[in-house]
């Protein structure tokens, strides 16, 4: 007996080594096939890796293109992520739209080129040229926007986000203003027209003259332009006794002039630029000053001379001022260091950093900054000072500056804040209740309750004359009510009851409305408006039956009745009580009348009037019926115990196509859905069929069109080799086949995971039948025609994915510590019937 226990043991330790061994290598298997690399198996993917490959291509071309800007896509969004700021972005914006409109009239301008062309003449800009500017525009802002440090004094963003070109390729022929000097090298153009026909080109020679033939010299250099214009036609028209309205004076040409930029510079250097080229036009050119320039002290040197001093903020804040400039050749523009800045912020329109010049104070940087906001409180103007290596404050008072007509001089470092005045009004009482303009108004000191009311166009008719109210909100934040006599306010304003009233008073005129309690009464069933209606003394069951819209004609006759609260004292309480009880029952006439006596009844609050409906009364229930009838349709139903074969007989019968085994009765009461239905039994034994169902009120009957054919899903040999097609339509067979047939005839047999014992068939009705087993013999369903055939899947295949997962997630220390604790209990229980046995 001890070796038999000790020979079962053993086995059973083997067996369990065997099994883990066995896992074990199962899991070695499957992680190797898992770690395998993927690789493309059909053409789909092979496609899709060659798509992936070509927009890697794609990708890898487009980064090669180191430009900066051809990098950037100009949309807002991407701009925001480059740190560009809004003022550029917005420019940008409008360059896009006006670029846009250029791009739509483009083809109109090259129609009238051609006819200008045609004609001989020639634009001296096209509009090629002018959207080439605008992309160039466009480029030039992200790059100074990008490259260029960001403003941090008013008036370098004059610079930063502003462009000019002022040498083109094609070089365009601008109108010089009139205030443009001219120089040796410009080329005049002078027109004359009428009865003489001239026209002729004159260059300025290194003598500042140029020599029309007749006229003789005439000196130009160093003139403005209107001048000049005026001294070449006096001497034309002289010469030639002609109409100086008749000349016309033109430069087709401006000389270039080199110009050299020093200082505190952004690009400081020398530069070539048309001769019209004012000193800002040029600065914006090369950037402006750096962050340390100077935008108030700007020097333009002439032959070692100081001939002109420019101020930036001049020229923005002054329209008429005379700081435009224009340069001449190997003039020096010098921009020395920035003088003193400060800083202002708050209630100001343009915060920002300001330059100071000598002499300059507070008034002269809130005029910088726009001046100040409405709600700006004046009265307490803070700045921060260094003073004595410390930081001080310094309270200033503006409306005493601007009545002494005084400024305060600022220093280098000062930083100016204006406060917001203080929110909520205070010199105001507010009138509530019956007056004809509730709301708030002004109050003064010596304001009385007569001259508020009197702002508030008098009280409303409903207005209790006897008491109104003054309530007001004392020191402590509690309240004050003190009553008076309204009426006797409005008739003598010199009356005692006449308040004084103070700022934040409230005052309250009562409504009498206020102290109505309105009553209602309640009308039910056969009446075309029911609800609830206001009560009002003298309203009678006929007012009431009159504002409900009348009676509906399902009204029951001598079924109207009105129920009414009744008050009582309760014999066991003796407290007063209130109970509703029928007061009255009246009689509807076959034309939906009363009579003169019940259509005068009182009625009282509270009320309840109820019209009651006929029982006799149905409203037409439909039931619709599609598909192969002889006239489908909608029809109604003729009593409430309707069969479908009545409706059947009424449709005129099925049509010859009919597939009346596939027929579907479809009922929307109590959501019910479909209802199983066999249209042949039904008509076959209209009396005894338990499918010949009485119709209700939204019932849909479907009679389809004959089917020759049988569906297979599911478990099939032929799904298992075309993994595509989800279900096969074959030839339906007659001869009571069954489901084995269709399977192994058309389908291939059942498939590798097929769970024979759950083969359904859904017949055309919507019936379903099983396959049946019998002593270990299946019995396969009949398949009729129409129907669908499904194989369901066995378990295993049916939860392969989750078995997947599992081994997926398999701890393999957890599986060795399993296997080690059940070897040592094997060997421990060995032991221990070893010592047993002895």
């Amino acid at each position: 007996m001890r070796y038999f226990l000790y020979s079962i043991f053993v086995l059973f330790a083997l067996q369990l080594t065997t099994n883990a061994l066995a896992q074990v290598r199962t899991l070695n298997i499957y992680d190797k096939n898992r770690s395998k690399k993927e690789e493309y198996y059909n053409r789909y993917d092979l496609d899709r890796f060659i798509q992936q490959q070509d927009e890697d291509a794609r990708r890898r071309a487009q980064s090669e293109d180191t430009s900066k800007i051809n990098r950037i896509m100009v949309t807002p969004e991407e701009l925001r992520k480059l740190g560009i700021p809004e003022e550029t972005i917005k420019e940008l914006i409008d360059l896009n739209a006006a670029q846009d409109t250029l791009e739509m009239i483009k083809d109109e301008v090259k129609r009238k080129e051609f006819e200008k062309l045609q004609k001989g003449k020639k634009d001296s800009i096209s509009i090629e040229d002018v959207i080439k500017l605008i992309e160039l525009q466009k480029r030039d802002l992200v790059e100074k926007a990008l490259e260029l440090p960001e403003p941090i004094v008013y008036g370098q963003e004059f610079f930063r986000h502003n462009l000019l070109e002022v040498v083109f390729k094609n070089e365009l022929n601008e109108r010089p203003p009139d205030n443009y000097p001219l120089g040796i090298g410009d080329e005049v153009t002078v027109s004359m027209w009428g009865s003489i026909d001239y026209n002729k080109k004159f260059t300025i020679d290194t003598l500042g003259n140029i020599n029309p033939d007749l006229v003789g010299r005439i000196s130009l250099k160093g003139l403005a332009m209107s001048n000049a214009k005026e001294v070449i036609k006096n001497k034309f028209a002289k010469v030639y006794e002609f109409d100086p309205s008749k000349i016309d004076i033109s430069i087709t040409y401006m000389h270039k002039i080199s110009v050299n930029f020093v200082g505190e510079l952004l690009h400081p250097g020398t530069y070539r630029f048309p001769a019209n080229t004012s000193v800002f036009n040029a600065l914006v050119a090369i950037n402006g000053p750096n962050q340390i320039g100077s935008l108030r002290q700007i020097y333009i040197r002439r032959n070692g001379n100081t001939v002109k001093t420019l101020d930036i903020y001049e020229y923005l804040t002054n329209p008429n001022s005379r700081e435009d400039f224009f340069l001449q050749n190997n003039d020096y523009v010098v921009v020395p260091p920035m003088g003193g800045v400060v800083n202002i912020s708050g209630q100001i329109r343009r915060t920002h950093n300001y330059e100071l010049r000598g002499g300059e104070g507070l008034q002269k940087v809130i005029d910088f900054a726009g001046g100040l906001n409405a709600d700006a409180f004046t009265k307490n103007i803070n700045i921060k000072r260094y003073q004595g290596n410390k930081e001080v404050l310094i309270d200033l008072d503006i409306d005493s500056l601007r009545q002494y007509k005084t400024d305060f001089p600022l220093i280098n470092g000062d930083s100016i804040f204006v406060y917001k005045v203080p929110k909520g009004l205070r010199n105001y009482v507010e009138v509530v209740g019956a007056v004809k303009v509730p709301g708030k108004y002004e109050v003064v000191p010596g304001n009385r309750v007569s001259d508020i009311l009197l702002k508030t166009e008098g009280v409303l008719d409903e207005a209790d004359l006897s008491r109104a109210y003054v309530i007001r909100l004392k020191e402590d934040q509690s309240k004050l009510i003190l009553p008076f006599k309204l009426g006797e306010v409005l008739d003598n304003p010199q009356s005692a009851e006449n308040i004084v009233v103070q700022d934040l008073d409230t005052i309250q005129v009562v409504s009498r409305k206020d102290f109505r309690q309105d009553f209602s009464v309640k009308i039910f069933g056969a009446v075309r408006q029911a609800g609830e209606y206001e009560f009002a003394e003298g309203l009678t069951l006929k007012d009431l039956l009159y504002l409900a819209g009348g009676m509906q004609a399902e009204a029951a006759s001598e079924r109207l009745e009105i129920s009414r609260l009744i008050n009582y004292t309760d014999p066991d309480t003796k407290r007063p009580a209130t109970d509703r009880i029928v007061v009255k029952r009246v009689q509807v006439n076959p034309d939906l009348t009363i009579d003169t006596v019940a259509a005068n009844f009182s009625l009282k609050p509270y009320d309840h009037v109820f019209v009651r409906i006929s029982p006799n009364f149905e409203p037409p229930q439909i039931v619709k019926i599609y598909g192969e009838v002889t006239y489908p349709g909608e029809y109604t139903l003729l009593s409430k115990e309707e069969r479908l074969t009545s409706l059947i007989e009424r449709t005129g019968g099925t049509t010859l196509y009919a597939f009346r085994q596939g027929a579907r009765l479809y009922r929307l009461e109590d959501s019910t859905g479909y209802v199983l239905l066999d249209l042949d039994k039904a008509i076959a034994k209209p009396n005894k069929s338990k499918f010949n169902y009485i119709l209700s009120d939204g019932d849909s009957i479907f009679v389809p069109k004959v089917k020759n054919v049988v569906t297979l899903r599911g478990a099939v040999s032929h799904f298992d080799v075309d993994s595509v097609v989800m279900q096969i339509s074959v030839p339906f067979e007659k001869g009571k086949k069954r489901a084995k047939y269709y399977i192994n005839r058309y389908g291939g047999g059942f498939g590798r995971f097929a769970k024979k014992s759950r083969t359904y068939v859904q017949q055309a009705n919507g019936r379903i039948d099983k396959a049946r087993s019998f002593m270990g013999i299946k019995r396969y369903p009949r398949v009729e025609n129409g129907a669908t055939v499904y194989v369901d899947i066995t378990d295993k295949k049916r939860f392969e994915a989750d078995r997947r997962e599992r081994r997926k997630n398999r701890n393999w220390n957890d599986a060795f510590d399993s296997l080690t604790s059940k070897i040592a209990t094997i060997l421990t229980v060995l032991v221990l019937v070893q010592q047993a046995t002895r």
